[in-house]
């Protein structure tokens, strides 16, 4: 992956019911940041986030809306799935264009387009761990705490 600009953000320390909405904020800003100035015009819609005290643009198209969403779901997947090992997972988002290979026998196996990479952002994230106490008052204000 030559000439590939790379943008590496600083880790996100999230409490695991946070990591959704945080995410699903992070990728509807890249997508929209890399869409802007395109050939076709952009149907943008502001809306206010559930979690953070935070307003933020979505695009109004339903194909792009369901592939975030899928893509906020398997990632909080693998990191409910891994929070009893490290509870950390690297974002990582590829902007390609795809080009034509040359006609040949491999394009049966690997494809006739060939993916480049031109940009990648790399997003860590960690969960941070509930401390769990004897005491349900005690349980609940760490539970505030980290909202």
């Amino acid at each position: 992956m030559l000439n590939v600009e790379e943008f590496v953000c600083p880790e996100l320390r999230l409490a695991m019911c946070h990591v959704k909405e945080a995410i699903r904020i992070i990728m509807h800003c890249l997508v929209i940041c890399r869409s802007l100035g395109g050939s076709q015009p952009v149907d943008l819609k502001a809306v206010v986030s559930e979690l953070f005290d935070v307003e933020y643009l979505k695009m109004n198209d339903s194909q792009l809306l369901q592939e975030v969403e899928r893509l906020v779901e398997k990632f909080s997947e693998i990191l409910e799935n891994n929070s009893d090992k490290s509870g950390r997972a690297q974002l990582v988002f590829n902007l390609y264009t795809a080009k034509n290979r040359k006609q040949s026998l491999w394009n049966i196996f690997v494809g006739s387009d060939e993916k480049i990479v031109f940009e990648q952002w790399r997003i860590p994230v960690a969960v941070q761990p509930l401390n769990r106490y004897l005491n349900p008052a005690d349980n609940l204000r760490e539970e505030a705490n980290l909202q």
